[in-house]
C-alpha cells in the first residue's frame, strides 16, 4: 500500500492514499502505537543512524507539553531520560511552535511517522540537536486498521450523536445500501494489501503469515508477525518448532491484557500446529480451490447460500482441519483467505465476502452495530459486510473536532 502525507490537511492528521481511496491517519493512534509498543522496536533508529532501545515509553501526557514524560531510552548505547514528542511530520514540531517554548526543553526524541532525509534532526528550545525517530516502516499492520481501530474506540467513549444517529435514522434498505459501499471499500483496501504482501513474502509465506497475525488478535498481531518471520513456512515444515520454544521467541512481547484464555497465544499456536502438522500444504490447497463455483449467493446478498454454506465447512474442516474454531475460522476467511485469493485476481469473491457469517466483532463493533443500525435478520449471524460497513463508516468519520486530541 502506498501511502502519501496531504500537505494541506491539518497538522494533526496525515491523509493517507491507499490504492482505492484516501482515509485519515490521526496523531493519536501514533500515540497509541508508542504507548503500547505496536512496533518493530528491534529496528528503531534515529534519521542519523543511531539505534534506540525503549526501557521506558514514558508516561502518558494528555495536557499541554511534550506527549510522553520521563522516558528512558538507550540512544547510540548512551543512556537518556526526558521526554518524547509525537507528530505526524517532523515539520509540525516548528509548526506548533515547541523550539521556542521551555515546556520543551526536555525532550530527548521526536517521533514521527513519515522518514526524514538521512541525517536529519530537531531543533529544540536552546537549538540543541533533537534526535529524529520514524515509525512508518516499524509497524506491521497496515494503517488504515490502526486509523480504523482509532476511530472505533473514540467512537465507543462518545455520543452516538453524530453520524452513527444519521445512519440509523435511514430505511432498512438504505442502511444496507449505505453499509455495502462503506465495505467494499475496505475489501479493495484489503486485496490490495494483500497484493503487497504476496508481492514481498510469496503466496505460502503470505498465507503463513496472514493466519499467525489473525489468530494474534490485536494484542499479539505484533509477537505473531515476528513469530513468522523467524519461522517461515519452510522452516516450521522441516523442523516442527515446539510450542514452548515458540513462545520463548517472543518472551517479554506477548500481551495477556484483556485476553480471554481462549484467545491465549499459546492455546493459538497449538491450533496452528495442529492444523500444519496435518494440512503442511494449505497455501497450495487454497489457491487451487474451486471458490466460484462453489460460493454463489443464493437470493439474499447478506446471506451464504447453500453452495457458500458448503465452502464454508470445507475451509473450516478440510482446509484447516477442525483446529481452528468456527468464529475465528470465518475471521480468517474474511481477513485472511479471501483478499489473498482475489489479489490474485480471482474475481466475485467481495460478494461472498460480503455475506460470510462475521467472524469475531470486536466488542466497540457490536457495540455501534446495535446501537446504529436495525436488527439483522433473525436466526442468523450478522454478515460480515455489516461489520466491515460499521468500520469504514467509523474510519470515514475519524477526523475529529479540533482539540479532542489533547496535547500538541
Amino acid at each position: 500500500m502506498n501511502s502519501n502525507p496531504a500537505s494541506d490537511l491539518p497538522l494533526r492528521f496525515a491523509e493517507l492514499q491507499a490504492d482505492y481511496g484516501s482515509y485519515h491517519f490521526p496523531e493519536l493512534a501514533l500515540q497509541h502505537i508508542w504507548r503500547d509498543g505496536l512496533l518493530d522496536c528491534t529496528r528503531l533508529a534515529t534519521a542519523d543512524g543511531r539505534p534506540v532501545e525503549v526501557l521506558h515509553p514514558g508516561t502518558w501526557n494528555r495536557l499541554g507539553g511534550p506527549d510522553f514524560l520521563g522516558a528512558v531510552l538507550m540512544i547510540g548505547g548512551s543512556k537518556h531520560v526526558g521526554d518524547v514528542e509525537v507528530h505526524i511530520h517532523a515539520a509540525d514540531w516548528q509548526a506548533h511552535g515547541h523550539a521556542a517554548d521551555p515546556a520543551y526543553a526536555t525532550v530527548i526524541l521526536h517521533l514521527v511517522l513519515f522518514p526524514e532525509p538521512v541525517g536529519a534532526v530537531t531543533r529544540g528550545y536552546a537549538g540543541n540537536a533533537i534526535p529524529i525517530a520514524a515509525l512508518l516502516d516499524l509497524i506491521p499492520e497496515d494503517l488504515e486498521s490502526y486509523a480504523a481501530a482509532f476511530a472505533l474506540e473514540t467512537l465507543g467513549g462518545q455520543s452516538r450523536a453524530r453520524d452513527p444517529a444519521a445512519l440509523r435514522a435511514l430505511a432498512r434498505e438504505d442502511q444496507e445500501a449505505v453499509l455495502r459501499v462503506s465495505a467494499l471499500r475496505r475489501w479493495q483496501r484489503k486485496v490490495a494489501d494483500s497484493r503487497v504482501r504476496i508481492a514481498r513474502l510469496g503466496w505460502d509465506d503470505a498465507c503463513h503469515t496472514a493466519a499467525l497475525e489473525i489468530l494474534g488478535y490485536s494484542q499479539n498481531r505484533l509477537a505473531m508477525h515476528r513469530l513468522a518471520g523467524e519461522w517461515p513456512l519452510e522452516r516450521w515444515r522441516s523442523e516442527p518448532p515446539r510450542v514452548a520454544d515458540l513462545l520463548a521467541s517472543q518472551a517479554g512481547r506477548w500481551s495477556r491484557q484483556g485476553c480471554r484464555p481462549a484467545n491465549s497465544p499459546g492455546l493459538r499456536l497449538r491450533q496452528y500446529s495442529q492444523w500444519l502438522s496435518s494440512a503442511p500444504h494449505w497455501p497450495t490447497w487454497l489457491r487451487e480451490a474451486d471458490f466460484i463455483a462453489r460460493t454463489l449467493v443464493e437470493g439474499d446478498p447478506w446471506v451464504l447460500g447453500r453452495r457458500g454454506q458448503e465452502l464454508r465447512r470445507w475451509l473450516r474442516d478440510g482446509l484447516c482441519v477442525g483446529a481452528i474454531p468456527a468464529r475465528r475460522c470465518d475471521t480468517l476467511i474474511c481477513d485472511g483467505f479471501l483478499p489473498l485469493l482475489a489479489a490474485l485476481d480471482r474475481s466475485d469473491l467481495e460478494f461472498p465476502w460480503l455475506a460470510w457469517p462475521a467472524g469475531d466483532i470486536p466488542q466497540s463493533v457490536e457495540s455501534i452495530l446495535g446501537q446504529v443500525v436495525t436488527k439483522p435478520r433473525p436466526t442468523r449471524r450478522v454478515a460480515n459486510g455489516w461489520v466491515q460497513g460499521i468500520w469504514e463508516g467509523c474510519l470515514a468519520a475519524a477526523a475529529l473536532p479540533a482539540g479532542f486530541l489533547g496535547g500538541s
